[in-house]
């Protein structure tokens, strides 16, 4: 939609911000309730899952989103350094202004890039942990069951001494 329409962008931006963030508190409430209600082992990990990968989803339409704002204020800022051109400029011929201009666009890019690099990280490590909470919720059943296949093999054992 943002492209579709490029003049009024700019003027959805803030309301898709605030739906994505409603949208992501949301998610948050309903891993809370999850965590706290008394589901079985396949459903809480069920329902896991489905908040990863909404939370993920909305990460990334966020990030979209602010790539979206970062290009509109770049254009914007461009576009009145030039005159209202942004193309065909002969950089020779740029005044210290625009050059200035410029490099506060660069820069603004560059630390959305790092915003986003920094919330693929933050993901990252929440997936990470995501993933050590199930392999120790595995390892202690793996532990359980050698150790009921322990019991039943020293029971074995004894039957046949008898």
């Amino acid at each position: 939609q943002l492209e579709a329409q490029p003049q009024g962008a700019m003027d959805l931006l803030p309301l898709v911000t605030q739906k994505l963030s409603k949208a992501q508190r949301a998610v948050r409430e309903f891993e809370v309730e999850a965590a706290d209600a008394t589901l079985s082992d396949g459903d809480a990990r069920r329902f896991a899952a489905a908040c990863a990968q909404h939370r993920a989803q909305l990460a990334q339409m966020a990030g979209t989103v602010e790539f979206e704002r970062a290009a509109r204020q770049r254009e914007a800022l461009l576009q009145s350094a030039h005159g209202g051109q942004t193309n065909g400029i002969d950089p020779d011929l740029l005044t210290p202004t625009q050059i200035l201009a410029q490099g506060e666009a660069l820069q603004v890019e560059s630390q959305l890039a790092v915003a986003r690099m920094v919330r693929s990280v933050e993901s990252s490590r929440q997936v990470g942990k995501e993933t050590l909470v199930a392999l120790g919720a595995q390892h202690e059943r793996l532990e359980r069951l050698d150790a009921s296949t322990g019991a039943m093999k020293a029971q074995f054992d004894m039957a046949e001494r008898e």
